[in-house]
């Protein structure tokens, strides 16, 4: 058995689907950097833009190093 415990000091943050899908709702415009983190891939991070009344769109593919 294992387990994680991540601390932000904001409440935007996801799990991803059985297809590695997720959504962040009500997220505030403003730039943002999107970090992801996988058990056996690592971390990465994107930067992306949230504007006003807009759907903002992250894709990214993490492989095996």
């Amino acid at each position: 058995m294992s387990g994680w415990v991540i601390v932000h000091d904001h409440p935007y943050y996801a799990v991803t689907d059985a297809q590695g899908v997720f959504t962040i709702a009500d997220v505030p415009p403003g730039d943002y950097e999107v970090q992801f983190w996988h058990e056996t891939l690592g971390e990465s991070a994107q930067k992306v833009t949230v504007r006003a009344n807009e759907e903002a769109k992250v894709s990214l593919v993490m492989t095996k190093k």
